[in-house]
């Protein structure tokens, strides 16, 4: 394997982590503020 598709991996793997993060972040965020309107 090469350097370059070595960070390239990396990379791709940080992003998914990201969107992951992200997606999970808003539904907490969603769900708190329905209890709070609740």
């Amino acid at each position: 394997m090469t350097p370059y598709q070595r960070a390239r991996r990396i990379y791709v793997w940080r992003g998914s982590a990201i969107v992951l993060l992200g997606t999970a972040f808003v539904m907490l965020a969603s769900s708190y503020c329905a209890q709070l309107t609740q």
